[in-house]
């Protein structure tokens, strides 16, 4: 198995169990820290972590010798097309892909999300980065460029449930992502930190906020 973006290792360790051998590439070497330390934590010892660009790390790999290649977060960074091309030879009979993502385009923020999303853009810009790439959320959905492309598509909506955040938990999460890297505050994390916890806590005193998680994955068969 392949984890594409595996940024903090997060599903790559969450499968660990399920599969022989995963590779998990991302092009952050500050994600992959993240990543082997808490493998290393959890003994778990079947995850490969590799800093490469996915794209050239795939050209690397032998027809069809991939069962499964998972991708979070990451899909929407790529040219999806071009890589679903690239993607389908190495890939197993009877293997595939699985775009596991939680985001909504129409989904109405609480009062708690809406604070927190502004503090984001004064410390780190409008632009949401990644590496060298500023995200634009693409126009054509992942469904509609894996149905055009070789793989047949399966969808599973799972049943939504609600997360509560504490102010920790929630900038841990923050700091996990490609665009919110504690490299691109600089030395401004302290004061980052700081307005999100007063601002945060004057939205809701207790310290805990809730959110609805609707998970959504995309099965692509060969």
């Amino acid at each position: 198995m392949i984890d594409v973006g595996c940024g903090p290792g997060q599903l790559a360790i969450r499968l660990a169990d399920w599969t022989g051998h995963i590779t998990g590439v991302d092009v952050e070497e500050e994600m992959l820290r993240e990543a082997r330390g808490m493998a290393d934590a959890l003994k778990i010892r079947n995850i490969d972590w590799k800093l490469a660009d996915i794209e050239e790390f795939i050209r690397t790999e032998e027809q069809e010798s991939i069962k499964l290649v998972t991708m979070g977060k990451s899909f929407h960074w790529l040219n999806r097309s071009r890589f679903l091309e690239q993607l389908y030879p190495t890939i197993q009979r009877s293997g595939g892909i699985a775009v596991i993502d939680d985001y909504q385009p129409n989904k109405v923020l609480a009062d708690w999300q809406i604070t927190f999303q502004e503090i984001t853009k004064k410390w780190y810009g409008e632009d949401r980065r990644a590496g060298k790439g500023i995200y634009d959320h693409p126009i054509q959905s992942h469904e509609e460029v894996i149905e055009e492309s070789h793989f047949s598509l399966k969808t599973i909506d799972c049943n939504p449930y609600d997360h509560h955040w504490t102010l920790e938990t929630l900038l841990g999460h923050h700091y996990s992502t490609s665009y919110g890297l504690k490299s691109y505050l600089g030395k401004n994390v302290d004061g980052f930190e700081d307005e999100v916890k007063r601002a945060l806590l004057s939205v809701h005193s207790d310290g805990l906020f809730k959110e609805e998680i609707r998970v959504k994955v995309l099965l692509g068969y060969k």
